[in-house]
């Protein structure tokens, strides 16, 4: 394109000169055209292209904020790492029916949760619904994914690399609580007990880690209550020996209180309105029938007292203790003998 054929015709005065010049000129500008648009034809709508238009579009509102060159290499590098590893091939997922897309996460993410040692001794049906609700993401090196004192709405578990819990003094001083390797988890103090963060944590090699937003994540504890208790004993008994200070486990142990009380209510209001199967979903899940309110009236007591034989024989039949006695020192049998009388 630059030459005009193999020097056996070629220029020989002023005229002919000025003419391959403009015509080689025109030559090189009409292939860099086609040329161009050719590229362009294969790149569109491919991820590249979306890579390079979504990174422009960071880039000037990065300018338009005039955010700092620490948090602009941390966007830039997080947006470079989701085009060059495997994360946004997950959006192909999306089109896909919520059936096939739980089988593919039960595939890829169930035998990570398994390990996790704050589900430990929790039912399959209830790691199923967690997995088939989670996202994947992954982290640089040194990026904040959670700083203390801070409201956490996201629990995340550690599938690769390794993070640092850091506990930050009032003077600004760091201390290094402990290391979160893979099979752990993060996030479930704040979430589980509705109380701020109560360390920093930071990324200290690659991680991809798995995500489950807080609202997933009640939604599942409101249905499968004898695997939300059993995640509380593993918090307290995990953290027991890690905590800078008694007040957290006091907040824990102050948590499993609360939640033992209001499924009571729940189980004795269920009996108390006649709603056998209720009751029997509350006790299938995990509810434990011989808890009692704030009376100390069990189930059973309600039951007997407002006349209800099939939920009272359904309770006998759960082996709840007959002869309980509530604060008055009422039984069941004896409420039941009022009512009648």
């Amino acid at each position: 394109m630059a030459t005009v054929g193999y020097g056996d015709i070629h220029a020989v005065n002023l005229r002919e000169m000025i003419f391959v010049m403009i015509y080689v000129s025109f030559d090189m500008i009409l292939g860099a055209y086609l040329i161009g648009n050719m590229t362009a034809l294969i790149v569109k709508g491919s991820k590249t292209e979306r890579f390079r238009d979504k990174m422009t579009d960071l880039i000037k509102y990065m300018n338009r904020n005039r955010l700092g060159k620490e948090i602009r290499n941390q966007i830039k590098g997080h947006v470079r790492l989701q085009y060059e590893s495997s994360y946004t091939e997950a959006s192909a997922l999306q089109d896909l029916p919520i059936s096939i897309r739980a089988k593919v996460s039960q595939t890829l993410y169930t035998e990570y949760i398994e390990k996790v040692p704050l589900l430990k001794g929790c039912s399959a049906e209830f790691i199923n619904q967690i997995v088939i609700r989670l996202h994947e993401e992954f982290f640089l090196p040194g990026e904040v994914i959670m700083e203390q004192g801070n409201v956490v709405d996201q629990f995340y578990f550690v599938c690769h690399g390794v993070l640092e819990e850091v506990g930050i003094g009032q003077d600004g001083s760091e201390e290094t609580v402990k290391l979160l390797p893979p099979n752990s988890s993060f996030g479930e103090i704040s979430i589980l007990c509705n109380i701020p963060q109560p360390y920093t944590v930071r990324v200290c090699e690659l991680c991809r880690l798995l995500r489950i937003d807080k609202q997933s994540f009640s939604n599942i504890l409101e249905i499968y209550f004898y695997d939300g208790r059993k995640i509380l004993d593993n918090l307290l008994e995990g953290k027991e020996s890690n905590l800078r200070d008694k007040q957290l486990e006091s907040d824990i142990t102050f948590h499993i209180g609360k939640q033992e009380a209001e499924l009571a209510l729940r189980v004795n209001n269920a009996a108390y309105h006649g709603d056998l199967y209720q009751l029997k979903g509350f006790i299938r899940a995990g509810a434990d029938p011989n808890k009692t309110d704030y009376d100390g009236r069990s189930p059973l007591h309600l039951a007997a007292s407002r006349g209800y034989e099939d939920i009272t024989l359904f309770l006998i039949q759960e082996g709840v203790d007959i002869n309980i006695k509530d604060k008055f020192g009422n039984t069941p049998l004896y409420g039941s003998y009022k009512e009648w009388t």
